[in-house]
């Protein structure tokens, strides 16, 4: 093959071209540039500023094997000045990114997307998307796994008291500031009004600072994921005193002398046909409000239903001030789930005893 080398009056220097474009103008086929080190291996093209090193370099270090893209910081010729930003491993292929500034705001690596639904990062096995992250900030991935192994682990103490701190959260719906992540460049896509569901970081930061964390710019933000031990504990502490009240519940009823202690004997002083009676509250077991029905068709002096817990101890009395047919309601939130005893007492004389039951 016919090679032709060409260098003109304005300085430029062609290779397999009598017509030089640029100071450096390579024409082939298949162009390829060889740089050859005859020590250590190492080659190095240097983008400058003047007569000084000031600029960027691309470099392949033999040493470690890998090629550079790196700054020249300074104007010195001193290779002490070089600093290595992109390292690509020839061997592994691997990737290593070293940013040079250590500003808290400063973004070492950037993907401009043109619009919110392109993947500006995405990871593939063959053909499959199995992480990837969309120009709106979404993450997708087929599986999220965090470290928990038991060997990297000490100081292991069990959660309690989750119910009570759950407690204290607030849950709230909310929608983002406009413009909170920066200007929308596509406003067609805009997700500003989007209803979203949370927490507020300086809230959860009272209750639990250890899963709130801050930005240098002030920016708070909360761990989610570390909400979940305290999710578990509460529901397996609920579950707990689901099962010890049905417990309860079974063992109140298969046992022959709690039943005859919860409906009493009585002598009913009134013989009249019309004789007080008390009714069986509904619904019954209950978790909200129950209501007991009554009928007095005379009190001399007084008349109450009163509840009892299952020691005989009285939690509550209500007075009734009129004869005649009525009604009390008892809101749950007055009594601790359980088996209580109620009873009408008219002018010193129990009427008649029932049971009813709390639920959790």
């Amino acid at each position: 093959m016919f090679s032709q080398v060409k260098y003109d009056s304005n300085g430029r220097f062609g290779i397999g071209t009598t017509s030089p474009e640029n100071l450096l103008h390579l024409k082939a086929s298949d162009p390829i540039m060889l740089f050859e080190s005859l020590t250590e291996h190492d080659n190095t093209i240097r983008l400058c500023e003047g007569t000084t090193w000031l600029g960027a370099f691309l470099s392949y270090d033999g040493g470690v094997n890998k090629l550079i893209f790196g700054t020249h910081i300074s104007s010195s010729t001193s290779t002490s000045d070089d600093k290595n930003v992109l390292s690509i491993s020839r061997s592994t292929g691997q990737i290593e990114l070293n940013p040079i500034s250590t500003s808290y705001d400063f973004q070492s690596f950037v993907t401009k997307a043109p619009n919110y639904e392109t993947q500006c990062y995405n990871v593939k096995l063959g053909t499959s998307n199995n992480f990837w992250v969309d120009g709106d900030g979404d993450v997708w991935h087929s599986g999220l796994h965090t470290i928990s192994d038991a060997s990297l682990k000490e100081n292991v103490i069990d959660l309690t008291s989750s119910i009570d701190i759950l407690a204290q959260l607030r849950p709230v719906q909310y929608n983002f500031v406009k413009g909170a992540f920066g200007e929308r460049v596509d406003t067609t896509l805009s997700r500003d009004g989007e209803i979203r569901f949370g927490l507020i970081a300086q809230e959860v930061e009272k209750i639990l600072p250890e899963i709130v964390s801050s930005r240098g710019d002030s920016l708070k933000a909360i761990s989610y994921l570390e909400l979940i031990p305290f999710l578990i504990d509460a529901i397996q502490s609920q579950q707990n005193e689901i099962v010890a009240l049905k417990n309860r519940i079974t063992e109140a009823i298969q046992d022959d002398e709690l039943k005859n202690a919860l409906v009493s004997s009585f002598d009913n002083p009134y013989n009249e046909p019309l004789q007080p009676t008390l009714s069986q509250n509904v619904p019954n077991p209950f978790n909200e409000n129950t209501i007991i029905k009554y009928s007095i068709p005379s009190i001399n002096s007084t008349a109450m239903i009163n509840v009892y817990n299952l020691q005989g101890k009285q939690l509550k009395s209500y007075k009734i001030s009129h004869f005649g047919e009525g009604e009390i309601i008892i809101p749950a939130a007055e009594l601790d789930p359980g088996i209580f005893i109620y009873n009408l007492i008219v002018d010193g004389s129990e009427i008649e005893s029932l049971r009813m039951v709390l639920t959790d």
